[in-house]
């Protein structure tokens, strides 16, 4: 699945925001994939499945069968972070 990348907020010094949008729907093994990140959340009782994994240094979320993810990332720095490179290595293997 290919997938593109734009940053939506830039608080200065504080949090970036990225947005990844997908050439097809986001199938549910790829949210599950985001548990290498830390405790992933998904709730089925949502009439769309929304799932987000929170931890110290970012926040995940979307929503199962969407063609977009968002990822707050805590770092200012955050444009070559381990962190975000990791994000986007389970994106790209999907």
């Amino acid at each position: 699945m290919r997938f593109s990348t734009f940053l939506k907020e830039d608080c200065i010094g504080k949090y970036k925001v990225y947005c990844y949008g997908f050439s097809e729907p986001m199938p549910r093994a790829l949210a599950e994939s985001f548990a290498a990140l830390g405790p992933l959340e998904i709730f089925d009782s949502f009439p769309r499945p929304f799932f987000r994994v929170r931890t110290v240094d970012m926040m995940l979320k979307g929503i199962v069968g969407d063609t977009e993810l968002e990822v707050t990332y805590m770092t200012p720095d955050s444009t070559d972070s381990p962190l975000k490179i990791q994000v986007e290595s389970l994106l790209s293997a999907a």
